[in-house]
């Protein structure tokens, strides 16, 4: 079976939110502004969450998530460096 993306997204959402509570919170001004994009690899969706910019690889990359569409489970990776500087 192989979960839609509306559920693949809502878990990742869960699991990003989870991740980011051991670390300080994200300034406002960055809450403000945040974004949650999909990309597709094989098996997986990646879903990042930043901050855009006029430039994509002017962007802040706060955190990864990816999903496997068969089991929606999945790795996570925050990055609090590029938001506690």
């Amino acid at each position: 079976m192989t979960l839609s993306i509306a559920e693949l997204r809502d878990r990742a959402k869960a699991l990003v939110r989870d991740a980011l509570s051991a670390h300080p919170p994200i300034p406002d001004g960055y809450r403000e502004q945040l974004v949650l994009g999909m990309g597709l690899e094989g098996d997986e969706r990646i879903f990042e969450l930043y901050v855009p910019a006029d430039r994509p690889e002017d962007g802040l990359l706060l955190a990864i998530a990816k999903l496997n569409v068969h089991s929606g489970e999945g790795l996570v990776q925050v990055f609090p460096e590029r938001w506690t500087e």
